[in-house]
């Protein structure tokens, strides 16, 4: 909905709940299909956008799927990625969620090459929430529990995290973050437009 505004975007989810979700929100531009295998045609959207899929077990292998969104992306289009960090920060919430793998810069830079893709920035996000959380993590991981450790705030705390968030996506605009909760790449698929057919 908020990128609605930008040009036609369509929304894919392999799960029918959470397509009825936005559907009760009033977005019609659905598709139900597993990243590894999109419905699209090769070279179809200027930007393809994953938050927070590639690293679940139902995706058998990240760098098919990456090259599957590398492959719906047109040419000097470009991919962004929102990828859990670091394996060491794995807790109890991986397990409710089906987290099979957590990335690192690194990480991401050598999937982004096996899908011939050119990074553009990959940085940290999350860098202001990262001591806290990897502190709550790292103090209950003995915990036999397989809840997610996320909730939802008071309006007023998630009004001043939300603050913080912005102010933090600011600063990572100038200057690269040293940690964080998450991978952000902004990646580039390379060629030319016009042999895409514009």
């Amino acid at each position: 909905a908020a990128l609605s505004d930008l040009g036609l975007v369509v929304g894919v989810d392999a799960h029918p709940r959470a397509l009825h979700g936005c559907r009760e929100r009033g977005l019609r531009a659905l598709a139900r299909a597993d990243v590894q295998s999109l419905p699209f045609a090769a070279a179809t959207f200027d930007v393809v956008i994953s938050v927070d899929v590639l690293y679940h077990r139902a995706v058998r292998d990240d760098a098919a799927a990456l090259a599957e969104l590398t492959r719906v992306c047109r040419p000097q289009g470009v991919v962004l990625l929102l990828l859990a960090s670091y394996e060491w920060m794995r807790s109890a919430h991986d397990v409710a969620v089906h987290t099979e793998r957590r990335y690192t810069r690194r990480r991401v830079r050598e999937l982004a090459r096996r899908a011939g893709l050119v990074p553009e920035r990959i940085r940290y996000w999350s860098t202001a929430l990262f001591p806290a959380a990897a502190a709550y993590r790292l103090l209950w991981r003995g915990e036999e529990k397989a809840d997610s450790d996320l909730g939802r705030p008071s309006p007023v705390l998630n009004a001043l995290l939300s603050a913080l968030l912005a102010a933090e996506a600011r600063l990572a605009l100038r200057v690269p973050l040293p940690f964080g909760l998450s991978v952000f790449a902004v990646l580039r698929r390379p060629g030319d437009p016009e042999a895409a057919g514009g």
